[in-house]
């Protein structure tokens, strides 16, 4: 998911940047949703919607029975900037 690429047994489909949350300081939008027969994963895009101030994501904050990993392109996003979340669970 990270590098693009589609595995031979996976579909992707867009999100359509939906807005999954949005607070202050963030807004978080879902950019594709990857399927295969085991995993389901998601790639979002993470806005820092701060003008001064740079947003710390935590992973260790994801969590669940059916999580098998989570994973941030960059973990500081500076103010104004964004990043790329990527999340993966069990079907």
């Amino acid at each position: 998911m990270r590098l693009g690429d589609v595995p031979p047994d996976a579909t992707v489909r867009s999100g359509g940047n939906e807005v999954l949350l949005r607070t202050a300081r963030l807004e978080a939008k879902l950019h594709y949703v990857y399927e295969t027969g085991r995993h389901r994963g998601y790639v979002l895009g993470l806005t820092n919607l701060s003008s001064n101030e740079a947003y710390h994501v935590d992973v260790r904050r994801f969590g669940g029975e059916t999580l098998v990993l989570v994973g941030a392109k960059d973990v500081v996003i500076p103010p104004g900037k964004s990043t790329r979340l990527y999340v993966v669970d069990w079907k």
